[in-house]
């Protein structure tokens, strides 16, 4: 082998090294695309090596030149595009995202307005209901004002009949006068009395029947209002599982508003991953000095190199390869851009449109939320409404049940207290039917006519009472005791001279005072009646009627000697109605428990203290009233 041959070979082998050397260093170009820096270190270096080379050969120096310009505006047009398209993957990401999110909001939206559209029906069924039971409940009114306005009418009713009771009783008095020397006429008379106290006591018979009936309408409204009850129970019922619906919303915004606060986490959590690869990209700047430092060795053995033409000519060919690539690479990019910009756009109209719909979704909830807040302010108004009518209905109850209450005692008061004096008035004529003696029978006479104008008085005060009860508070007149004691003991007198009785009177300088006269006359009518009807059979009656002052209250006490009362086994039962505690024939029940009625009803209080066989006494406290 020729030493030329062998100079070739070694060239050749020389080049081969050169051009294995040129490949990893491609290679390692292609590596680093992304160090931007990297490259432009490196192409300064390769200006410095070409300027050193301008002797040899100035066309390829430009050449190069030319090349590696070309190769270092591709890298940074690559590392742009590649930054665009990273900038914009990560838009279409954030997009995507946005657009899940929004979705996941419309759904949320529509399932909310879905559910606003139920509670619409409901609140539109539930004012229905409501409607109709405002309609039913002015039916109910007008019941109960048409029922107010029978018992009107029956009271009316009623006072006509007490005029014509007057009417009769005066016509009575006029036939008693004419009628005083005929005892025939008089038993004729006490026969129409006796007729006349059936057909009353009809009467009664037929009142407690109206009563009934009465009674029987309240436990039918009663029900009616239980029902009213149960119904608006159910409704309110629904409120609740309305607000517990309402909750459950809130529950679910809470939940979505923690999912936003994690994706707000999850955020921060990538912006420290961004700050983390910032830092992988100092750490790679670092990577970058240390291969400078490399090309610096690299320079150095090209330096070594300067003669060598053909791997320049080879270096020329690969970067035009390269340049041809990059072309390519740059048209795809570009491609990727447009398309990129095309999403973009089309991103953006579609955020606009969620925008919209999301704006067109927020107007409706802020409308259904009027509606609802309408809803619950109409509901409002209802229940106040049906609270309203519930108040007078309890009204009407409560003086329908006063009214009954006024028709029971007065015909309790009616019966009571014209019992004594029509018995006085039996005895009497039972004794004029016995006596033959002139001057006795005048007494008796005379006896009669002021127990008949006692009756006569009892009578027009029962028909003057009804009126005050009418009235919602209680006129109080001026008592002077006196008088009022001595016209009611009249009504005894001949029970008092029958039974020897002896009344005791103690007023301890208390002659009058204010408070209903008609009240205060039947509580003492009551409590004497009581002393003398059950009286002992072993003494003669004492009754002891005591009045004092007492703290600024007058104290009135009747006390007897009579049978008493056990009140270990009666005390619970000593004011109730139709309660007896002795086996008398004109035992009734009922003038204990009129005394406790009238004294509370003008704001007293009543008790009393008793033994058996020895007596009893009830005490009474009256409020002190002015006129």
């Amino acid at each position: 082998m020729t030493r030329t041959d062998q100079n070739t070979k070694e060239k050749q082998e020389e080049v081969d090294a050169l051009k294995t050397e040129l490949i990893a260093i491609t290679k390692k170009l292609v590596f680093q695309k992304e160090e931007k820096t990297k490259r432009a270190t490196e192409l300064e270096i390769a200006k410095k090596e070409l300027a050193f080379q301008k002797e040899e050969k100035t066309r390829r120096a430009s050449e190069l030149e030319i090349v590696k310009e070309e190769r270092v505006f591709q890298n940074k047009q690559k590392t742009k595009r590649a930054a665009e398209l990273e900038i914009a993957n990560k838009e279409l990401v954030f997009q995507k995202e946005e657009k899940t999110k929004r979705a996941t909001e419309l759904e949320i939206a529509k399932k909310e307005l879905a559910f606003q559209k139920e509670e619409k029906t409901k609140r539109v069924s539930e004012l229905e209901i409501v409607k109709e039971e405002r309609v039913f409940q002015n039916k109910q009114k007008t019941k109960r004002a048409a029922e107010l306005e029978i018992a009107k009418k029956e009271l009316a009713f009623q006072k006509e009949e007490k005029k014509k009771r007057a009417a009769e009783l005066v016509f009575a008095k006029k036939e008693l006068v004419f009628q005083k020397e005929e005892k025939t006429k008089r038993a004729a008379e006490l026969e129409i009395v006796k007729e006349e106290r059936v057909f009353q006591n009809k009467q009664k018979t037929k009142r407690a029947a109206e009563l009934v009936l009465a009674k029987k309408e309240l436990l039918f409204q009663k029900e009616e209002k239980t029902k009213r009850a149960a119904e608006l129970e159910i409704a309110n019922k629904k409120l609740v599982f309305q607000k517990e619906e309402k909750k459950k919303r809130a529950a679910e915004l809470e939940i979505a508003k923690e999912e936003r606060v994690f994706l707000n986490k999850q955020k921060s959590k990538r912006i420290a991953e961004l700050e983390i690869a910032k830092k992988a990209l100092a750490f790679q700047k670092e990577e970058k000095t240390k291969r400078a430092a490399e090309l610096e060795i690299a320079k150095e053995e090209r330096l070594f190199q300067k003669e060598e033409k053909t791997k320049r000519a080879a270096e020329l060919i690969v970067a035009n390869k390269e340049l041809v690539f990059q072309k390519k690479q740059k048209k795809k990019r570009a491609a990727e851009l447009k398309i990129a910009k095309k999403e973009r756009v089309f991103q953006k109209k579609e955020k606009k449109k969620r925008a919209a719909e999301l704006i067109i979704a927020n107007k409706e909830l802020v409308f259904q939320n009027e509606e609802k807040t309408k809803r619950a302010a109409e509901l409002e108004i209802a229940n106040k409404e049906l609270a309203f009518q519930n108040e007078e209905k309890t009204k009407r109850t409560a003086e329908l049940e006063i009214a009954n209450r006024q028709l029971i005692d007065f015909c309790n008061i009616v019966s009571h207290n014209l019992r004594a004096p029509l018995v006085n008035i039996s005895i009497l004529v039972d004794y004029l039917r016995e006596s033959k003696d002139e001057e006795e029978r005048k007494d008796l006479l005379k006896k009669t006519k002021l127990v008949t104008n006692h009756l006569n008085q009892v009578f027009n005060e029962l028909v003057e009472s009804v009126q005050i009860k009418q009235d919602t508070e209680i006129r109080s007149d001026k008592i002077i005791l006196k008088d009022c004691l001595d016209r009611i003991l009249i009504g005894f007198r001949s029970e008092i001279e029958a039974y020897e009785a002896d009344i005791q009177i103690n007023f301890n300088d208390v002659h009058e005072f204010y408070n209903p006269r008609k009240y205060i006359e039947s509580i003492l009518t009551n409590l004497i009646s009581n002393t003398l009807k059950y009286k002992s059979p072993d003494r003669k009656p004492v009754v002891k009627i005591k009045l004092e002052k007492v703290n600024g209250n007058i104290i009135l006490s009747v006390a007897d000697n009579g049978l008493g009362i056990d009140l270990i086994k009666h005390q619970d039962n000593l004011f109730k109605i139709r309660k007896t505690f002795h086996k008398h024939p004109e035992a009734r029940g009922f003038g204990l428990y009129l005394v406790k009625t009238q004294v509370e009803a003008i704001g007293g209080k009543i008790w009393a203290t008793s033994m058996p066989n020895i007596g009893s006494t009830f005490f009474i406290e009256f409020k002190t009233q002015n006129t």
